[in-house]
């Protein structure tokens, strides 16, 4: 979920499939894709999250770059917001 901040866009990505825990999540900046470490210390999972999956986030991130813009310039909001989002599939990806 895209996370607002004044210093730079950023989204949170949980390290637990099809689930959110805000205490097992790791973060990126977007649209640079840099992992950004939390208390210190960056806390994605490799072991869930391998280079491959990483990539695989990269791409959605990137699919979607419009609609997370719209949604922190506050033009889409809610379900608006997750009804827009593109899914990832082979011919999208960028490998």
């Amino acid at each position: 979920m895209p996370y607002k901040n004044e210093h730079w866009k950023r989204v949170k990505i949980s390290n637990k499939k099809h689930k959110f825990d805000e205490n097992d999540c790791f973060v990126l900046t977007i649209p640079e894709f840099k992992e950004i470490k939390t208390n210190g210390v960056f806390k994605r999972n490799k072991k869930v999250i391998n280079d491959n999956k990483l990539e695989e986030i990269k791409d959605f991130l990137s699919l979607n770059m419009k609609f997370i813009d719209d949604f922190y310039n506050d033009i889409l909001y809610g379900d608006d917001f997750i009804l827009s989002l593109i899914p990832l599939n082979n011919e999208n990806k960028s490998k």
